[in-house]
């Protein structure tokens, strides 16, 4: 992986989505420096990983993939298009 993407993909679709670092690390159950600390990381935990790209709503596989940009943008699986809210993200991800 190219140093950068991960950041720069989960920027993409944390824009996408309407939240904000603080709200997704809270929403995930990590703090904000954490996440920062993950997205900056040359080879981030497989569980932290996991715990990110669940919360996108993605696959590891989706949010690791550069050359698929669409997915970035798509609808998350639990909410209607602009509807994500960080307090129900963060049931949901407790949920799956």
């Amino acid at each position: 992986m190219s140093r950068g993407l991960l950041k720069r993909r989960v920027d993409t679709r944390l824009a996408w989505l309407g939240l904000t670092h603080k709200d997704f690390a809270s929403a995930v159950g990590m703090d904000k420096s954490s996440l920062s600390r993950a997205l900056r990381a040359d080879r981030p935990r497989r569980a932290t990983l996991d715990r990110i790209s669940r919360g996108l709503g993605l696959s590891i596989g989706d949010l690791m993939d550069a050359d698929n940009v669409d997915i970035l943008t798509s609808a998350h699986p639990a909410f209607e298009e602009g509807d994500v809210d960080p307090d129900r993200l963060g049931a949901w991800c407790r949920e799956t």
